[in-house]
């Protein structure tokens, strides 16, 4: 059995044949399904033609590539909405550094032994978050303070939110959700959130239960990405 079950498609793009096999070997041990190319224009041709059930939640690119670079090649994929949510590695054993706040670098003497826990722990994070800083810059609400909802208990009346710049997710109750449930017969109805809504809200750091979000608000979908964030 993988480490993690329901795993789908990643690409790799990498030149370095070798490299490739290893880092192929690794994902299809985590239980992937793994698509290795060794040029930015084949990535590009076979994401543009792939159906949705064949693109990947993750793509890895070496930044030293054959014609078209691994810059060039992220910065194509921004610009096509259908790929612009899509969770992206840069690597290279040429560069030793490579700044993009969306996408992690890894050196690849470094990213083999970094890989496992990478997949398994953070990149539903990273696609959480890319998503919402696109969504910010988009409605000029600030990244801070925008979340997603990971976890709503309608009966209870609250929840968790995935927040950028947070190590936590934050609490949120119903009666913080605008506009505010109301009495409807003999009961309180409380407004529901449902996870992967995505809210705007103010922060209330100094709250003696914890940090937590009020004046929740949610942001219209008619103002999110057309593409939503791949999940594991």
């Amino acid at each position: 059995m993988s480490e993690l079950s329901g795993a789908r498609r990643v690409m790799i793009v990498d030149d370095d044949r070798d490299f490739s096999r290893a880092l192929t070997g690794t994902f299809r041990r985590l239980g992937f399904e793994v698509e290795s190319l060794s040029t930015a224009h084949e990535a590009l041709e076979s994401l543009r033609t792939a159906g949705p059930s064949k693109r990947p939640v993750l793509l890895l690119t070496d930044l030293r590539l054959p014609g078209l670079s691994g810059r060039e090649l992220i910065a194509s994929l921004r610009r096509e909405v259908a790929f612009e949510s899509l969770p992206v590695i840069a690597m290279s054993g040429a560069y030793s550094e490579f700044h993009d706040p969306l996408v992690p670098f890894f050196q690849k003497s470094e990213i083999l032994q970094s890989l496992v826990p990478l997949v398994r722990d953070h990149l539903g994070a990273l696609s959480d978050l890319q998503f919402l800083r696109r969504v910010s810059s988009r409605t000029g609400i600030p990244e801070t303070n925008l979340g997603r909802v990971e976890w709503f208990d309608a009966n209870r009346g609250w929840g968790l939110l995935r927040v950028i710049g947070r190590d936590r997710a934050l609490f949120v109750n119903a009666a913080d959700i605008v506009p505010s449930g109301q009495n409807q017969g003999n009961g309180f109805q409380f407004v529901q959130l449902h996870p992967g809504d995505v809210v705007s809200f103010e922060a209330n750091d100094s709250s003696p239960r914890g940090p937590r979000a009020e004046r929740v608000t949610r942001v219209p979908a008619g103002t999110l990405l057309s593409s939503e964030p791949i999940r594991l």
